[in-house]
């Protein structure tokens, strides 16, 4: 067996033997693997505009050999054009609800922070910036982690309370999440099928509307998707994430919900109606 120092020293010197090749040498590639294509000049022109390796993601779950790549009988090219376009407009959905998520976060950690330290507002010369000011610049990986190490655990509370969460390790564990998915969407990243490696807490029971199915894998989108909804309520109730949602999975019927984490009768729930 070798060691893990032995491994890597192995692989650090094995050949890459793969050749880089043009897009009608790609088109002829995946028609070999039994991949069908309705118009081979719009293909072109997808292939054109659209990494090989970037639609590979989603044509992975249609191979019937993960060595030779060989497809099952009957799939479309176009039908992957179909999942991409599905996975990019549910990017940008995502990304404009953390987008909101992340500002209202940053405005009541410094409502709850700041305003409660009353005694720096003694001094004319303090050491460093007002919080308000510095929090507004920060990242919103750097500010997870700021409410993460936050020691005064009643600030913390009141944050979450203001989210509608009766403990604040729900809002730290779903911001968490929401860190790693604004980052998955920012880099134009597969939603469709992706399996996260940060599971958010789904608790039985929470003060609005919620999903009362929580045996829901939580290393899929849904998950995600449940909190992000949940939060929603009292942030923003104009971006209607829910609502747009709905209508995306409406327009595209042949998108495959269960490879996103979906459960059955997911539609029944108080979240969702």
């Amino acid at each position: 067996m070798r060691t893990t120092v032995g491994l890597r020293f192995y692989m650090k010197f094995m050949k890459y033997t793969k050749q880089p090749i043009d897009i009608p040498e790609q088109l002829k590639t995946l028609k070999q693997r039994g991949l069908i294509f309705r118009n081979e000049d719009i293909a072109l022109k997808h292939l054109r505009s659209i990494s090989y390796f970037r639609l590979a993601n989603y044509w992975r779950q249609m191979e019937e050999n993960t060595t030779t790549h060989q497809f099952l009988p009957n799939n479309y090219f176009e039908d992957i054009i179909g999942i991409y376009l599905f996975d990019r407009e549910l990017r940008n959905l995502i990304f404009a609800a953390i987008q909101n998520i992340e500002i209202a976060l940053r405005t009541r950690v410094i409502h709850f922070y700041s305003f409660l330290k009353e005694h720096f507002a003694k001094y004319n010369e303090p050491e460093f910036p007002p919080v308000w000011k510095v929090l507004e610049v920060v990242s919103f990986g750097t500010l997870s982690k700021l409410f993460y190490n936050i020691k005064d655990t009643y600030v913390k509370k009141q944050v979450a309370k203001s989210f509608s969460l009766p403990q604040y390790i729900y809002l730290e564990s779903w911001i968490k999440s929401a860190v790693i998915l604004r980052n998955v969407c920012a880099h134009h990243s597969r939603l469709w099928n992706k399996r996260f490696p940060w599971k958010p807490q789904l608790p039985q029971e929470l003060p609005l509307t919620w999903v009362k199915n929580v045996s829901v894998r939580p290393f899929k989108l849904y998950a995600q998707l449940c909190y992000l909804v949940y939060l929603e309520q009292n942030i923003d109730l104009n971006s209607n994430l829910k609502h747009k949602l709905l209508a995306l999975l409406k327009s595209h019927p042949n998108i495959n919900l269960k490879a996103m984490g979906f459960p059955e009768n997911w539609q029944s729930e108080p979240l969702w109606n």
